[in-house]
């Protein structure tokens, strides 16, 4: 494991240096907090390129389903049912996606400030990683900018969403 983790991890560093040494050996984990919070974990973990595309696949998922079982048609919803499908893989995967997005961070981090002292990289190392308490309402404006594109997308195609 790269030494300079610990830092970019901040609050928890130790439970995901352990994530990280369990991930090497292939065991499975579940992220409770990342089941519970989905994409507003990963904003808060500043994961937001994840949290775009896991947006992008439940809105998609809900127009697919929209257009396939136009509501008329449809027995029961099963929207809550597919989200609560998301949300466990997003707790399943969770842990992996964290760490391989610190790792990259930190090896960019490295190889852009390849002759810093080890002070100074563990202080950029820090504040590109941790957490922020801003990052949910950044994944929340996400969320309804791709509503709005989805809704749009919906129209063109003549389906209304609920």
């Amino acid at each position: 494991m790269n030494p300079y983790l610990p830092y970019f991890f901040g609050p928890q560093a130790e439970y995901y240096v352990q994530a990280s040494e369990e991930i090497e050996t292939g065991k499975v984990q579940f992220n409770g907090a990342a089941f519970l919070a989905g994409v507003l974990w990963m904003g808060y973990r500043k994961m937001y390129g994840q949290a775009f595309i896991t947006a992008v696949i439940i809105f998609a998922e809900n127009l697919a389903e929209e257009l396939i079982f136009p509501p008329k048609n449809q027995a029961g919803n099963s929207s809550a049912i597919v989200t609560i499908l998301i949300n466990l893989l997003v707790g399943f995967i969770s842990n992996r996606l964290y760490v391989n997005h610190a790792t990259r961070r930190v090896n960019r981090i490295l190889a852009e400030n390849s002759g810093a002292s080890q002070e100074r990289l563990t202080d950029l190392i820090s504040q590109q990683g941790g957490v922020t308490w801003y990052g949910p309402f950044i994944v929340l404006g996400i969320i309804l900018v791709t509503a709005f594109v989805f809704t749009l997308i919906a129209e063109s195609l003549g389906v209304k969403l609920a």
